[in-house]
Order: C-alpha cells, then sequence, then structure tokens
C-alpha cells in the first residue's frame, strides 16, 4: 500500500486513469487480454509504459463494444474535454504537502 501511495502522489492523474471504476467496459483489461506493459531503464531515465486496448468495435452498429454492461461516457477523465492543459497537473509538479 505505501507503494500506491507514493505512485498516487506522484502521479494523480494516472493512478486515477488506471484504476477509475468502468474501464473494463470500454477496455480489454482481462489477464490474458491485449494490454502491454513495459519498463525500461538507462543510467540517465526511467520508462513505465502502459498500454491498454479499446473493445473493437462490431462490424454493423455503433462506435460501442459488444460489452452488455458498456454506458458510453460513463468513467470519462475529467480533462478529456479540455485537454492536457485543463488538468490541474499540467503546470508541472507542485509542492508536496507532505
Amino acid at each position: 500500500l505505501p507503494y500506491a501511495e507514493n505512485l498516487y502522489r506522484r502521479f494523480p492523474e494516472e493512478f486515477i486513469a488506471l484504476g477509475m471504476p468502468g474501464l473494463e467496459n470500454a477496455f480489454d483489461l482481462r489477464p490474458s487480454g491485449s494490454w502491454t506493459r513495459s519498463i525500461r531503464e538507462t543510467p540517465t531515465e526511467k520508462t513505465v509504459e502502459i498500454t491498454i486496448r479499446r473493445w473493437t468495435a462490431p462490424s454493423i452498429g455503433g462506435p460501442y463494444p459488444p460489452n452488455p454492461w458498456y454506458q458510453p461516457g460513463y468513467g470519462a477523465s475529467p480533462y478529456a474535454q479540455g485537454g492536457p492543459q485543463a488538468s490541474p497537473y499540467a503546470q508541472g509538479p507542485q509542492a508536496s504537502p507532505y
């Protein structure tokens, strides 16, 4: 749990985006699903990358996946409409109250 707290304190927007309720309705998050992850480290940087893929839309019908519990717009990021500049973290790291 301390690691999760550190992750949330350092990268709150990413933590919320990946833990959002209903994410599995729009993205394939099955244990053997289509997602990928990688961690690369060099002497000058560390890169952590997680790719989650949307459910494929049916060939006929709307753009929504064939998931019976799917609700369009449920769980959408509050920053999706305004882009990254709308994020309170777009200005860069803030001083931590801790």
